[in-house]
């Protein structure tokens, strides 16, 4: 009986040995595991609304930057064609865009070694002639080109006669009816079709633009163009 009390107390005493907590020293300092100035990933994450370090946050939705459609130009568009006119068209048109635009060519057009594939710019003329070439004029030309002076008599000059001699040319875009009947060839009837053609067309961008006009025809026009200019 005395043998197994002695086990039941020493039992007893291992288990209070067991139980009985860890005493820190007094001063002890607990020290904490994670680095001074880190934050736990979870929970400032979850405040912020952010994602934590290392993890990929959601997308946000992207605004798109696509310019916009280019403006629209207008052109001018004279000769043989069905309306001669001024239009509206886009930025990327080309001449053969330019001349449906205005209708067409007439049966009469001679576009001849026009490019009808060339782009046009914004105040460009496309010019369509009854013969020769046509012509696709940049706005800063359209009444350009300097002055041609007639040939005088001294120098050998095959395309004036003497009587042309110091005489000025006259600018088709500027003379008024009086101007344009000093011209040889031309008289009342024919300087009034030289102003109504500027007035439906706009200013010439070319000498040659005459053969356009009614009744100026080769023979006439070789006797007006070396007294006439743009």
């Amino acid at each position: 009986m005395g043998i197994l009390l002695v086990v039941v107390l020493s039992v007893v005493a291992v288990i209070l040995m067991r139980s009985k907590p860890t005493e820190v020293p007094a001063g002890a300092v607990m020290v904490s595991t994670v680095p001074e100035g880190t934050t736990m990933p979870g929970r400032e994450a979850a405040e912020a609304g952010t994602s934590p370090e290392g993890t990929t946050p959601a997308a946000l939705p992207v605004t798109s930057t696509t310019p916009a459609a280019g403006v629209p130009i207008q052109i001018h568009v004279a000769g043989q064609v069905k309306h001669p006119g001024v239009y509206t068209v886009n930025p990327n048109a080309r001449v053969a865009d330019a001349i449906q635009a205005a209708g067409g060519m007439t049966a009469g057009a001679h576009p001849g070694r026009l490019n009808l594939a060339a782009p046009v710019c914004d105040g460009c003329q496309v010019w369509i002639p009854a013969s020769g070439d046509g012509t696709v004029t940049p706005p800063d030309h359209s009444a350009g080109g300097s002055p041609r002076a007639a040939s005088g008599s001294g120098s050998g000059g095959s395309s004036a006669t003497g009587s042309d001699t110091g005489k000025a040319s006259v600018n088709l875009n500027t003379a008024n009816q009086s101007e344009l009947e000093t011209i040889d060839g031309v008289g009342p009837v024919m300087a009034g079709k030289i102003m109504a053609w500027r007035q439906e067309h706009g200013q010439f961008a070319s000498v040659d633009q005459l053969r356009e006009i009614s009744g100026i025809g080769a023979k006439t026009f070789e006797k007006i163009k070396p007294h006439v200019t743009v």
